[in-house]
């Protein structure tokens, strides 16, 4: 775009989140890093600005979203096993009445 369009002056926004490396001994800095993408924001020229709110991932919200997920996917365990206990009693309940006959 740059290139095409030549701009007298370029305005940026830069909302990415770059956390610091884990450490061995620190279980959030890993979490926050397995779930944060590092991003390099650059203008292509001199003539510009960015902008770059403050923004801070809590460790409140990262073990917020975390719960939010497990719960999910123990919910959708439980429904399989619903659907699989429901399957196996209809299974069991068809060979019981074969032998019966």
């Amino acid at each position: 775009m740059y290139n095409a369009c030549s701009p007298d002056f370029i305005i940026g926004s830069n909302v990415s989140y770059n956390e610091a490396p884990p450490t061995d001994d620190n279980l959030m800095s890993q979490i926050k890093n397995m779930f944060s993408y590092h991003s390099v924001y650059l203008l292509p020229c001199e003539n510009g600005i960015i902008i770059e709110p403050d923004l801070e991932i809590s460790e409140h919200l990262i073990l917020t979203v975390l719960k939010k997920q497990f719960k999910l996917a123990m919910m959708q365990q439980l429904h399989k096993l619903i659907q699989l206990k429901a399957r196996s009693c209809t299974h069991f309940k068809r060979r019981q009445t074969k032998s019966k006959r």
